[in-house]
């Protein structure tokens, strides 16, 4: 059977930040505070877990950690157990196992050792090329993929084994050692790379070699054992009633510490007897380099107390947790437990001196799980609960109703709380250890019968006895986020910059990048992550400060010639121009690029640039001389601008300098217009009328060419469209007014005129019947290019008035021609 693997790497668990007068006030309200986790500091990061699942009955036994961070478990099952994609079977009796994952979670193999009845795997600990494995099996241990040995028959004690396994799981020797009932405690200690400690507790005799040592007597033992397999006996006590060996732990002088509990009387040497009467008591013994006892302590109650777990810490103090009900005295030192069982912590200095003692009370206290210490002097220790648990005087949890739970809880040096996990159960969970690999991780080993959730989205499903392996990173040991400001201040707006360094960067404002733009006063918050999950936060107080504001656009025009000024429109504490002026506006009369810079009175300084140009006005479109006699008809445009004034009053675009009206001479003349931009222009030009039909003009004269209206008079009957098509369009020519008559008996009203005129005229001027005729009537522009022609009958009135639609024609001058049966009758039009 394969059990799917949940992908849990990249969920954490996130940690509720309470300062104390917060909890404080929650405490006095509603006496119990729900905390999934405190703390000011960073928090734990969950990395993975493994579940190993049975579907008879499981005990754990052993968590360790090798060099490689290879994560080991052991202990002992029946029926089946699924690790990963492997099933062990133990169909007849309990079988020990051990199982290895690396330390990304992953499985890599596992191994049981057989028995007929009963088996299990205790203790790991490595050694060069592999481990060494110690066991416990009663009558017969079967040869197996663990043992690879004849099978070794017992007469039905329990018998502790030593086995040397390579990386693999393949055995390399196996040895009996002493005799020893199920259910107390051994444990593996490393002396050198080629010697190991051996301690435990027996309770019927402890043989060695096939020597009985002690025979029908109780007590605690030590063997070392070399990587060959020989075994020596550093220490053995005797004793007659029951004693159990919780833990034992090198201390930074090679001092050992025995720590566990007694029933009934103790006896260590000729000196050492306690009676715990009918409670059981715990010990802390200390011993020298050679094991003998130098310190010896009693943990005295009328109600059981059970010392578990013991932790060093430099520079040479020990750390002792454990469980406890009613009062615990330690020398001089008294605790109570709150509930019917509590979970204390003690300090020891090297003389054995209680430094320092502290309860976590609860209704309903399973077990103790582990304790470790690390680099910074923090102490996590992991437990089971029930009901409502204190962990200091302001931090109440309760358990999932009627479930055990599991806590993790985290102490500084001074054994105040710092940090809480929980995780909830759905039946009976215990917690059995818990270790660090000295590098930041922590791992915790347990039981779950049903589930295990470890938050809200992550949890394990059991079979109904299970066991869970599952890793932390402890992000104390990474950097904080720390900003390199709590307050500051921007002009306008500014930018924060946060530490390099993590992989995920979230401000409070939305921005999830290392940099943040900000352009509002606040608070702002940064929760960052670091590339081992761990979240860390801090905040900056940011003030902004509005800068002095200058309202000058980007852009300025003025006319050539001219001058403008340049407003900062603001008052402020400074300006400074690039001109060097140092007022708030300055007079400029030449083109270019100008900026100011204005200092508010809060000191924060803005900028502004503005191009000033010249206004691309329109040159006038006149020469400077005009030559015409009496036969010329001239048109001057300037060009198109917002109004005219001609130095003869006429202030329409067009001037028609016409040779008839004009007496002979040499005339100045002006035109000043306005550009639709305002500017003022001036043009100076003279006119020169002359006698005589061969003056020639220069500049910009329209001298006219007669042929074109000639042959209209020559020829009546000619279409007139024809006669300016070959005429006038063919040699881009303009028509002769040469030969016109009556020309000003054409009137023409409103003249100028913007979208129709007027006109009238004699019936007789043109040679036309009154009633029934009919004439042309045309229009050309100021070269005499036909603009549109019409034929229009007359009626009987002598006097012909007609009106004409011109919107569709542009701005400028144009002639209007009435042509007859012999004459031809013409008066120029201006369209505004």
């Amino acid at each position: 059977m394969k059990r799917k693997k949940i992908d849990i790497s990249a969920i954490m668990f996130r940690e509720n930040m309470l300062n104390k007068l917060t909890k404080r006030f929650l405490f006095v309200l509603s006496f119990v505070v729900l905390l999934p986790a405190i703390g000011h500091g960073q928090e734990l990061s969950f990395k993975w877990a493994e579940k190993l699942s049975c579907t008879g009955k499981i005990n754990p036994s052993e968590l360790y950690i090798d060099s490689l961070k290879n994560v080991l478990v052991s202990g002992n099952f029946s029926d089946s157990l699924f690790i990963s994609q492997d099933t062990l079977l133990s169909p007849n009796a309990f079988n020990g196992f051990i199982a290895v994952f690396d330390s990304l979670g992953q499985y890599k193999w596992a191994k049981n050792i057989e028995s007929n009845k009963f088996s299990v795997i205790t203790n790991i600990i490595e050694v060069p090329g592999g481990y060494l494995v110690s066991g416990v099996f009663q009558e017969n241990l079967l040869p197996g993929t663990m043992v690879g040995v004849d099978t070794i028959f017992h007469n039905g004690y329990a018998e502790n084994v030593l086995l040397k396994i390579n990386d693999i799981g393949e055995p390399e020797w196996i040895k009996p050692v002493g005799l020893n009932s199920y259910g107390n405690r051994t444990f593996f200690k490393k002396i050198n790379n080629d010697s190991f400690l051996f301690a435990g507790s027996f309770n019927k005799a402890f043989c060695l070699d096939d020597t009985i040592s002690f025979g029908g007597r109780k007590g605690l033992f030590g063997i070392t054992i070399a990587i060959d397999g020989s075994i020596e006996t550093p220490f053995l006590f005797g004793t007659e009633d029951e004693v159990v060996l919780s833990d034992a732990q090198f201390d930074s002088q090679h001092h050992l510490w025995l720590t566990g509990y007694y029933k009934g009387i103790i006896e260590i040497g000729d000196s050492l007897i306690w009676d715990s009467e009918k409670a059981s008591n715990g010990f802390l013994f200390q011993l020298d380099t050679n094991y003998l006892i130098i310190q010896s302590l009693r943990f005295e109650s009328f109600m059981d107390n059970y010392p578990q777990k013991l932790t060093s810490a430099y520079p040479g103090n020990m750390f002792v947790s454990g469980e406890f009900a009613g009062t615990m005295v330690i020398g001089n030192d008294t605790i109570r437990a709150a509930w019917k069982k509590d979970i204390f912590m003690a300090e020891f200095n090297p003389l054995g001196t209680l430094v320092k003692i502290r309860n976590i009370g609860g209704r309903a206290i399973k077990q103790c799980g582990g304790m470790v210490k690390n680099d910074f002097n923090d102490f996590l220790i992991s437990g089971s609960f029930r009901g409502r648990m204190e962990l200091d005087s302001l931090c109440l949890i309760e358990s999932t109703p009627a479930n055990f739970d599991i806590f993790l809880a985290k102490y500084d040096e001074s054994f105040n709380l710092k940090r809480l996990h929980k995780f909830n159960g759905a039946h009976s969970d215990v917690a059995y250890n818990l270790l660090t690999d000295n590098s930041g991780y922590y791992y915790y080993f347990g039981s779950f019968n049903e589930s295990f959730a470890f938050d809200q989205e992550v949890s394990l499903e059991g079979k109904g006895s299970d066991l869970v392996i599952s890793r932390f990173f402890d992000c104390d040991y990474k950097r904080k986020l720390e900003m390199t400001t709590t307050d500051t201040s921007f002009c306008g707006n500014g930018i924060l910059v946060a530490p390099e360094g993590f992989t995920s960067y979230e401000w409070s404002n939305g921005i999830d990048q290392m940099s943040a733009a900000i352009d509002s006063s606040g608070l702002y918050y940064l929760t960052v992550i670091d590339e081992y999950g761990c979240e860390s936060k801090d905040s900056v107080l940011v003030e902004i400060n509005p800068l002095p504001v200058i309202l000058l656009p980007d852009t300025v025009f003025m006319c050539d010639n001219a001058s403008i000024w340049l407003d900062a429109c603001t008052t402020a504490l400074g300006f400074l121009w690039n001109t060097g002026a140092d007022s708030s506006r300055i007079e400029v009369n030449t083109p270019g690029d100008y900026s100011v810079a204005v200092t508010g009175f809060n000191g924060c300084v803005n900028d502004k640039n503005v191009i000033v140009a010249n206004y691309e006005t329109p040159e006038i479109l006149l020469d400077d001389y005009y030559l015409l006699d009496e036969d010329d008809l001239v048109v001057l445009d300037p060009g198109v601008y917002f109004n005219y004034q001609w130095s003869n009053g006429w202030n329409g675009q067009n001037l028609l300098l016409d040779g008839m009206a004009i007496v002979s001479g040499v005339y100045d003349w002006q035109l000043n217009v306005t550009s639709f931009d305002g500017c003022g222009l001036s043009k100076v030009f003279q006119v020169e009328r002359v006698e005589g039909k061969n003056a020639s003009g220069n500049g910009n004269s329209q001298s006219a060419n007669s042929n074109a209206l000639n042959s209209i008079m020559d020829n009546p009957d000619t279409e007139i469209s024809d006669t300016i098509d070959k005429q006038v369009l063919g040699n881009d020519q303009i028509v002769d007014i040469e030969g016109l008559i009556n020309s000003r008996e054409l009137f023409i009203w409103p003249n100028p005129c913007k979208d129709n005129f007027n006109y009238r005229f004699n019936i007789n001027d043109i040679g036309v019947f009154k009633e029934g005729g009919n004439f042309w009537l045309m229009i050309t522009d100021a070269k005499g290019k036909l603009i549109t022609q019409r034929n229009v009958v007359t009626g009987n009135e002598e006097t012909f008035n007609g009106s004409v639609e011109v919107f569709d024609l542009q701005p400028g001058l144009y002639f209007v021609i009435i042509k007859g049966k012999n004459t031809l009758l013409y008066n120029s039009l201006i369209i505004q």
